[in-house]
């Protein structure tokens, strides 16, 4: 263990787990010269095939920087482990939010469900235009709230790069969230992390509460076929003329 790594380590004090499966565990921590509070994600490696592999999500994570995605403070190595330094969103998630509401059997407001829907889709912008990331595990439990409302797309470990006219072959992610064209074993682009977050969504929503425009933008994003689906930009526009 080197000292660099004792120290870096030494700087967080890990405070309680908050989340936890088969990539490691997360915990709340707070940083001790200043008592910022951070998730920081624990994963263990056996191997060198196992560290890139986590190495690879590390460098995803640094390449971006975007208000509606979860922030890499830093990341370091520590005995068997890797650590994720990252931003913490103390408002839990959306598929708490959405059980919550279910079981005090209320229903999420239109306007609170577009503005969720905008955040995610400004976010879902910036990663296939500008960074080139497709998600490939978008769904409820990953998109985190901070305390004041502000949602945010989390654990990139599935995620990978591609061109846009790129497609991958890869079939990972959540079975109750895949797009069909993942089911099917076909190639997946950027609409398989549409279909992710509208799932739970279009499953909790009642058509007497909401606009005709809305549920329908909701279906599009549940296309059967992928090119039918709108892209994050279509998805911007008809939710802007909702608002008007």
């Amino acid at each position: 263990m080197s000292k660099e790594s004792k120290n870096r380590y030494d700087a967080y004090l890990l405070i309680e787990p908050i989340a936890g499966g088969a990539f490691g565990t997360v915990y709340k921590a707070k940083r001790r010269t200043d008592g910022v509070m951070f998730a920081i994600k624990e994963v263990e490696y056996g191997n060198q095939e196992e560290e890139d592999e986590i190495m690879r999500e590390v460098a995803i994570l640094a390449t971006i920087h975007h208000e509606n995605i979860v922030n890499l403070e830093e990341a370091f190595k520590h005995d068997e482990f890797i650590y994720m330094v990252m931003e913490y969103c103390g408002g839990g998630n959306l598929y708490d939010f959405l059980s919550l509401k279910r079981r005090n059997h209320e229903i999420v407001s239109e306007e609170d469900a577009r503005q969720i829907l905008w955040q995610l889709a400004t976010a879902f912008d910036y990663l296939q235009n500008q960074c080139g990331i497709l998600h490939r595990d978008l769904k409820p439990e990953n998109v985190l709230f901070t305390h004041n409302g502000t949602a945010k797309i989390g654990d990139f470990g599935l995620s990978t790069q591609i061109r846009r006219d790129q497609t991958s072959k890869t079939m990972c992610g959540t079975p109750l969230y895949l797009a069909p064209e993942l089911v099917l074993k076909q190639k997946q682009g950027f609409p398989a992390d549409i279909w992710g977050v509208s799932g739970r969504v279009v499953k909790e929503i009642s058509p007497q509460y909401y606009s005709r425009d809305f549920i329908s933008l909701l279906r599009d994003m549940r296309d059967l076929v992928p090119e039918r689906r709108p892209t994050p930009g279509d998805i911007i526009a008809r939710l802007a003329q909702m608002m008007q």
